[in-house]
């Protein structure tokens, strides 16, 4: 989706919707339902930081939806 390997030091989803405004290709609605899954997965991510990160079934679980690629 992006160029980053790493998890950009910038605000994320600010960033990931200026990488989605750049593709001319892309629907407005897919961007939206693409912006609104992130912010699930960082809220997600932000109210269990303190546990140990799920494995990829667990997050698998929660986002149905989500295909990781290169993950893990």
């Amino acid at each position: 989706m992006t160029y980053y390997y790493f998890w950009p030091r910038t605000d994320a989803w600010e960033q990931l919707k200026i990488e989605l405004d750049s593709q001319p290709g892309l629907f407005a609605k897919d961007k939206v339902v693409i912006l609104n899954q992130v912010t699930r997965i960082i809220d997600y991510w932000q109210e269990n930081k303190k546990s140990v990160f799920p494995n990829l079934s667990e997050l698998q679980s929660h986002f149905p939806d989500l295909i990781c690629s290169g993950c893990y």
